[in-house]
Formats: structure tokens, C-alpha cells, sequence
């Protein structure tokens, strides 16, 4: 209800726009992938000269993050950061997440499917909501006896040693 994202037809074509915040330097695409794209930049060698380098425009590729979320490392002006590339497909094609909200994967809930069709803004209700649907919140299944004997460990290994 209160989602903001696209929710038109399946998409067949990519569209490439620049990433608000790194115009000139990368673009992400409608269907995930984030590019450096083609430019100049002023560099210094090891000996202390000053030179003109060309950098080549380039599909990038990145990371997973703990949580197995695609990540990009993007730079400027000599400053890098990490960026999780979901977040960079809906800040470029939908805008800013708006407040009390943030990124979500719908209709499915494929980590690796940073597709605009595939990425909404919405409430933590909806992202709750997503997880019951998608079957990963754990609500209402069977938890496994390895897993319960590991989380005793844990507890148990917190109240002797301390947070």
C-alpha cells in the first residue's frame, strides 16, 4: 500500500542512469549493474609527476555483504564507499528512500535480483510481511536441534563469560 517502486511490466531492456551523488563517474542500470563510466581524471605517478589518465567505462563487478546483499565500492574525489547496489538502483531510478521507510526485494525475495522490477521502498511492516510470504522469517517453522543446541552455546557461553 504505502510502496513506492516500479510496478509496470516485466522490463526488457536496460536503461542506464547516472547514480545521484556520482554523476559523471557511475551509472546503475534497471536491470542491477552498476558502471564506471568512460572519463578523464587528473593522476599523479610514483615519482610525484602530475598526468591525464583515461579511465575506460566498464561493467563493475562487487561483493556479497554478510547478509548476502550485493555491495559496490564506489569512489570519488579520492574518497571510497561501500554501497549496497539494491539501494543504488532505487535511489537512481525511484529517488531518496523516503523516511520511516526503506529497500525491499518484491515480488521475490532473490538477494542477487537487484532488478528495478524486483526492488521497492517500503515500511519494515511490508519487509515483515515479505519474509512470511518468502517463508525466511522463521515464524511458525521448525527450528532444528543443531540450531537449538547451538543458540543454548551461545546463551550459555554469554552468561559465563559476559557481553
Amino acid at each position: 500500500q504505502g510502496n513506492v517502486g516500479y510496478m509496470g511490466e516485466q522490463m526488457t531492456s536496460e536503461r542506464w542512469q547516472d547514480i545521484p551523488g556520482y554523476e559523471g563517474f557511475y551509472q546503475a542500470s534497471s536491470l542491477g549493474r552498476i558502471k564506471s563510466v568512460h572519463r578523464i581524471i587528473d593522476s599523479v605517478s610514483r615519482n610525484g609527476n602530475r598526468y591525464k589518465k583515461s579511465v575506460q567505462e566498464r561493467i563493475m563487478s562487487g561483493g556479497k555483504n554478510s547478509w548476502g546483499h550485493a555491495m559496490i565500492i564506489l569512489c570519488r574525489e579520492g574518497i571510497t564507499k561501500p554501497h549496497l547496489i539494491h539501494r543504488l538502483v532505487l535511489k537512481t531510478f525511484i529517488g531518496p528512500c523516503p523516511n520511516g521507510m526503506q529497500s525491499r526485494h518484491f515480488p521475490d525475495d532473490n538477494k542477487a535480483n537487484n532488478c528495478l522490477d524486483n526492488l521497492q521502498w517500503g515500511t519494515p511492516k511490508d519487509n515483515g510481511a515479505d519474509k512470511i510470504v518468502h517463508g525466511t522469517s522463521g515464524k511458525g517453522r521448525p527450528v532444528s536441534q543443531e540450531t537449538k543446541a547451538a543458540i543454548s552455546r551461545s546463551l550459555k557461553a554469554r552468561r559465563r563469560d559476559g557481553p
